[in-house]
């Protein structure tokens, strides 16, 4: 697989090289395709139809309520050659997409060594896996296929909270059965509705009184502020306490108009088309020849990647366009409005740490700041720490420490000390 030379996919290798090499069923391939009648034929630039059955993306009943699970599998937990001991199991569940409709779900759930002090806990963890294609997902690479390292240099920051503190764990595969990377609403529903279906699953021994925290940096960081804001509509039952947003792209497309002619445009590109599976009009009729054919090399690939050998999205998008101003086209302004935290829901009732680099060369420090403010003046519970030490590469392993003093922290129902640079909104006003 040719792939395009990305700051996230360089940093995770360079971290963790050792992880992410080879190991388990399909390891450092793709996960080949098969001809099946459940791939929808109007999702545009559709990724191939999964090998495995398990992944069928049309539920067979619909009728049942979102988190209900479908089917569950025992799986050995393992990240790249790492063989982690924890039981595990995938699980299949009810869900919905962007229009309300009812998709299927997938999810890894993974059992502690040890109890958790005062009680069983479950963290939800988005991992920010940032592809098109089945072989990228959390589900993957946490049963050993490692095409997509960014994603198993996520084991480094969760061990912790799983091997010594005692955490149950919940890896939503967030961008939905055609992967649709970016589309921020589908992923906070596939998380909720993923920890939902974690908390029934008898195996874990959980229960709806369990509390739950999220977690998730870059594109993890989509779905669980997506999760923590539209919580109260969507799954207001759930007993949510706290979540961690880091490096957090509340503005994809502010990101993508500052990505123009950067090394990390390829990126872009390919959550532009992810995000057009859920909104097909994004791209109708403005892709030029090139465009076409860049959204075919790249719909089964991982960040940006091509899966035919060829070369990925480099430049700006008027190279792949039919238009001058894509950003400013009718139906990318109205897209916009539905993908674009805050003003796209509601604000999240439950305590939240963001934190952010100053200098972040992917997703600029702005969005992040005018998402916290706004949520502030809304009411939200909030600490926000912008760091001038770093940039966004390596920014979501430096404050593993952070995190997850701050999850135990509202598990405890104790305060959360904070760097003393971090600001803070409406401390203990949360419900």
């Amino acid at each position: 697989m040719k792939r395009v030379f990305l700051p996230i996919v360089w940093g995770a290798l360079a971290v963790v090289s050792g992880l992410s090499a080879c190991g388990g069923e399909g390891a450092g391939n793709s996960i080949p395709a098969r001809t099946s009648s459940a791939q929808k034929a109007d999702v545009p630039f559709a990724p191939d139809v999964d090998s495995d059955s398990f992944y069928d993306p049309i539920p067979v009943d619909d009728s049942r309520p979102s988190g209900s699970i479908i089917e569950s599998r025992p799986i050995q937990f393992t990240i790249g050659q790492l063989t982690v001991p924890n039981p595990a199991w995938q699980i299949k569940y009810m869900t919905t997409n962007s229009h309300g409709k009812p998709i299927v779900g997938v999810a890894t759930v993974v059992k502690p060594t040890v109890a958790a002090r005062g009680g069983a806990k479950l963290v939800s963890y988005q991992i920010a896996y940032n592809g098109l294609g089945s072989s990228c997902t959390p589900s993957r690479t946490l049963s050993g296929n490692s095409e997509n390292g960014y994603a198993a240099n996520n084991y480094l920051n969760f061990s912790t909270g799983l091997n010594l503190l005692g955490w149950t764990m919940v890896f939503p595969d967030f961008e939905g059965p055609y992967h649709a990377y970016g589309a921020g609403r589908l992923a906070g529903q596939v998380t909720l509705d993923a920890i939902k279906a974690a908390l029934s699953f008898e195996p874990l021994a959980l229960s709806s009184q369990t509390p739950v925290a999220m977690w998730g940096y870059s594109g993890g960081a989509i779905a669980t502020s997506w999760a923590s804001a539209i919580h109260p509509e969507y799954s207001p039952d759930l007993k949510l306490v706290g979540a961690v947003s880091g490096g957090t792209p509340a503005d994809l497309f502010g990101v993508g108009r500052g990505a123009e002619n950067q090394f990390f445009f390829g990126l872009v590109f390919s959550a532009l088309i992810g995000i057009n599976r859920e909104f097909p009009e994004l791209f109708q009729g403005k892709l030029n020849e090139e465009g076409i054919r860049v959204a075919e090399a790249i719909k089964n690939g991982c960040a940006g990647g091509t899966t035919d050998g060829s070369d990925g999205a480099s430049g700006s998008i008027r190279d792949y366009t039919t238009v001058d101003e894509f950003y400013d086209q009718p139906a990318t302004l109205e897209i916009e409005k539905k993908i674009s935290l805050p003003g796209a829901a509601g604000n999240p009732r439950i305590p939240m740490f963001f934190f952010h680099e100053i200098l972040d060369e992917v997703i600029p420090v702005e969005g992040a700041d005018r998402l916290v403010d706004a949520w502030c003046k809304a009411g939200s519970e909030i600490t926000y720490l912008r760091s001038l030490t770093g940039e966004h590469v390596t920014s979501g392993n430096r404050f593993v420490l952070e995190s997850t003093n701050f999850i135990e922290s509202v598990f405890g129902n104790a305060p959360f000390v904070a760097a003393p640079t971090a600001s803070r909104c409406n401390q203990g006003s949360s419900n």
